[in-house]
C-alpha cells in the first residue's frame, strides 16, 4: 500500500516528540512513544522512521519495535491492524491528508522536563544591594560590584557565593514563575573549572522567558552575557546546541520572530551557517552580521556604552538568510 509523504511527515509531527527530519526530507528521528524512550536523558531519540519509496517503516533502538507503517498507525491509534489497513483503503489521497492535516509543531509537541528549583542557591549568597558586616563579606561583596562593572551588566540580579559548593562563584539565576530553574556559577579564578552549574537539560532552560514582549523579536545570542545586554529580549541557549527543538520552545513567544546573534568570530560564524542549512525554520529567522565598522567587537556584550541600544542596533543588522550569506561573502572579498 502506497502512503504519500506528506501522510507520514504529518503523522510523524502530530504524534511523536522531538522530531528530527533530515535534508531531503524521508527520514525521521523522535521520541519512541511505544517506549518512552530514554528516562535519563529527554533530549534521546531513538525512533527511526524512514518514507522507503512509498512504504515507511520504521524501528525503534530503545525498545526494538519495528514493522511497517499501518502497524505504526494501528499502534499509534489503539486499534488492529486489519481496521488500520481498513482506514487506508477507505479514503482517497484527498481524505488521507485531510485525517492527518499539519499542525504547528510548537510547544504542545515536545515533552518539557518538570523544573527542579534551585532558590537554596541564595542561602549561601550576597548580593551589591545586600548590608554585610565583617572585612570576609565586604569582599565578597566587592568582587562582585567589580564583576558587573566589567561585565556592564547592571539591570539583571547576580550574586556571589560565599559559603557551601559555590563559595568565590558569581551566581547567575534564571527564573521561571518566581523560582530559580537554572544558574551559571561562574569562577572568578582562572586556574579552575570556568562554570560549575546544577544538572539541567540545558535546551529546555529558556532565560527571560517569563518577561518577552511578543511584540519584538527574541534575539538568541551564544552567551548569558550577551543576551543580558541585550535587555528582556535576550535568551541563549547555555552551551547547548541551536536546534529546531530549542528553537520552538520560543516561537509562540514572539509574533515579531527569532534573530540568531552568535559571536563574532569563525565559530560564530560558522554555527550560524549550520542552522542555515540544517534548521527547518531557518527561511523564517533573521541572522546578526556584526556590520565592518564594528568588527573588533568578539561579544555583543562589548558593545555596552558603544551602541546607544544594542537590541535596536541588532535588528538593524539582522537579515534573512539569502541575504545574510551574500553580505558576509562580500565581507570575506
Amino acid at each position: 500500500m502506497i502512503i504519500p509523504l506528506e501522510t507520514f511527515t504529518n503523522f510523524m509531527y502530530e504524534n511523536f516528540s522531538n522530531v528530527k527530519c533530515s535534508k531531503n526530507g524521508t527520514h525521521f528521528l523522535a521520541r519512541c512513544p511505544l517506549c518512552g524512550d530514554s528516562k535519563t536523558s529527554l533530549s534521546k531519540r531513538r525512533f527511526n522512521g524512514e518514507y522507503n519509496n512509498g512504504e515507511p517503516i520504521y524501528h525503534c533502538f530503545n525498545c526494538g519495535a519495528t514493522g511497517n507503517f499501518i502497524k505504526l498507525y494501528s499502534l499509534i491509534k489503539c486499534i488492529s491492524y486489519d481496521e488500520a489497513k481498513r482506514e487506508f483503503q477507505k479514503f482517497d489521497i484527498e481524505n488521507i491528508k485531510k485525517i492527518f492535516k499539519k499542525k504547528s509543531v510548537k510547544q504542545k509537541q515536545i515533552v518539557i522536563p518538570s523544573s527542579t528549583y534551585h532558590d537554596y542557591i541564595l542561602n549561601d549568597c550576597i548580593s551589591i544591594n545586600d548590608n554585610v558586616e565583617g572585612i570576609v563579606l565586604n569582599q565578597y561583596k566587592n568582587k562582585l560590584k567589580e564583576f558587573i562593572r566589567d561585565r556592564n551588566i547592571h539591570n539583571y540580579p547576580l550574586y556571589i557565593a560565599w559559603k557551601g559548593r559555590y563559595k568565590g562563584r558569581v551566581i547567575i539565576p534564571i527564573y521561571e514563575n518566581g523560582h530559580i530553574i537554572f544558574f551559571q556559577g561562574r569562577t572568578l579564578i582562572n586556574d579552575i573549572k570556568k562554570y560549575d552549574n546544577p544538572p539541567a537539560e540545558k535546551g529546555f532552560v529558556i532565560l527571560n522567558k517569563d518577561v518577552f514582549d511578543n511584540s519584538k523579536y527574541i534575539i538568541i545570542t551564544e552567551g548569558i552575557f550577551d543576551a543580558l545586554s541585550i535587555g528582556n529580549q535576550g535568551t541563549t541557549c547555555l552551551g547547548a546546541s541551536i536546534n529546531d527543538t530549542f528553537l520552538e520552545l520560543i516561537l509562540d513567544k514572539t509574533d515579531k520572530g527569532i534573530i540568531i546573534a552568535l559571536d563574532n568570530d569563525e565559530r560564530g560564524i560558522e554555527e550560524t551557517k549550520k542552522i542555515i542549512e540544517e534548521s527547518k525554520y531557518s527561511k523564517d529567522l533573521r541572522y546578526f552580521l556584526m556590520p565592518d565598522t564594528y568588527r573588533i567587537y568578539k561579544d555583543i556584550n562589548m558593545l555596552d556604552g558603544i551602541v546607544k541600544n544594542i537590541y535596536d542596533f541588532i535588528v538593524k543588522n539582522s537579515y534573512k538568510k539569502f541575504d545574510y550569506t551574500v553580505s558576509l561573502n562580500l565581507r570575506r572579498k
